[in-house]
């Protein structure tokens, strides 16, 4: 039951947001022009126009700026990290250290294997399943 009134859900905000922009279309097809334009052509170019408009909303494209072979997992790694020096905030307690040292190794290991795989890399692994690169 939970997973149809999830859909259900889904599909009533999917058609509010139709809604919604084709609306938004129809007022700027009705009122920019330098010309009279009837309702209910700026209301069936509004429909076309936010159905055209949303369907391409749900694909988000990754641009890199540098080739695929270039850009390596350490890189996107340390665009993912969040605090000034990439570190992990952790309390003052008797364990900080030993967790300081865990995390060094961590980035240790990061560093030394991280730049050997490219996103090329892992794009070809994923149309091919069953490969790894490590």
């Amino acid at each position: 039951m939970p997973l149809l009134v999830g859909a259900i859900t889904d599909l009533l905000f999917q058609f509010l947001l139709l809604a919604l922009l084709s609306m938004g279309f129809a007022v700027f097809y009705a009122v920019l022009p330098n010309t009279k334009v009837e309702w209910r052509a700026a209301l069936v170019g509004g429909v076309v126009g936010g159905g055209l408009w949303q369907s391409q909303q749900g694909e988000v494209a990754y641009l890199p700026a540098r080739p695929l072979q270039q850009i390596t997992c350490h890189d996107v790694l340390q665009a993912l990290r969040t605090a000034k020096n990439g570190g992990v905030a952790t309390r003052e307690d008797a364990m900080r250290e030993r967790e300081r040292g865990h995390y060094e190794g961590f980035q240790s290991a990061e560093k030394a294997t991280a730049p050997t795989i490219t996103l090329a890399t892992l794009a070809a692994e994923a149309a091919i399943p069953g490969q790894s690169s490590v």
